[in-house]
């Protein structure tokens, strides 16, 4: 079960954008395809390591076509970890494309057309990955409405490709470059207490360090003659 509600996690992560997307994308590729996000893809494609940390590989996770469509997303990371001593589970899925389709939504919005309940304001969460270096993401609790009444923590973030933020408004802040990535992450939420195992700040200590090396730094390219 709660393997299947992180899957369903991921799911939501696009389902959202299914409606909207189309319109917002048409703000994407001004300038065209760019060298740099044909190169961004084919990294982002390339092998990631089956164990980060004490997180092992359970298993991938295949996006539907349909929504990579109307993300204009062409290459994707969808993962389903495990911790091996605690056994918590973790979905993690990074996404990249143009600005506009991967900016538009948020999971207060897709996770609430799926059957959760949003269990307050997000909230910004600030972490430091094993190499030292500074991220923000923003966290939301959901609440399944079924009937197991299942707790989710989820978090996400947007980079060009160096540092993660939990940006305000990232349609218009990352609306010059020609790619972005989005990382959503979702796990059962424990009601641990800070000052205890935090699962989901473990594994993107660990994660985020073997995933910059298949991340291409996305610059906003010069503005056409007469712009």
């Amino acid at each position: 079960m709660k393997t299947f509600a992180l899957t369903l996690g991921i799911v939501a992560l696009l389902a959202g954008t299914l409606g909207a997307g189309w319109f917002h994308g048409q703000m994407s590729n001004r300038w065209g395809v760019q060298p740099d996000s044909d190169l961004a893809a084919h990294r982002l494609r390339q092998p990631l390591p089956d164990r980060v940390g004490h997180w092992r590989l359970k298993r991938e996770v295949e996006l539907e076509e349909a929504a990579l469509r109307v993300l204009q997303c062409p290459a994707y990371i969808s993962r389903v970890y495990e911790h091996e001593q605690t056994g918590d589970v973790i979905s993690v899925a990074v996404l990249m494309g143009p600005p506009g389709p991967i900016s538009v939504h948020t999971p207060e919005i897709c996770y609430s057309a799926n059957d959760y309940t949003l269990g307050g304001e997000r909230e910004r969460l600030d972490l430091e990955d094993k190499q030292g270096s500074q991220h923000s993401f923003w966290q939301v609790n959901m609440k399944s409405n079924g009937a197991d009444g299942g707790k989710l923590r989820v978090l996400y973030g947007w980079t060009t490709g160096t540092q993660w933020l939990a940006a305000k408004h990232p349609r218009y802040g990352y609306g010059g470059v020609p790619h972005l990535y989005k990382l959503q992450l979702a796990t059962a939420s424990t009601g641990q207490s800070s000052d205890e195992f935090d699962a989901s700040k473990d594994f993107l200590a660990n994660f985020l360090v073997p995933l910059r090396h298949q991340l291409v730094e996305s610059h906003t390219p010069p503005a056409a003659p007469g712009e």
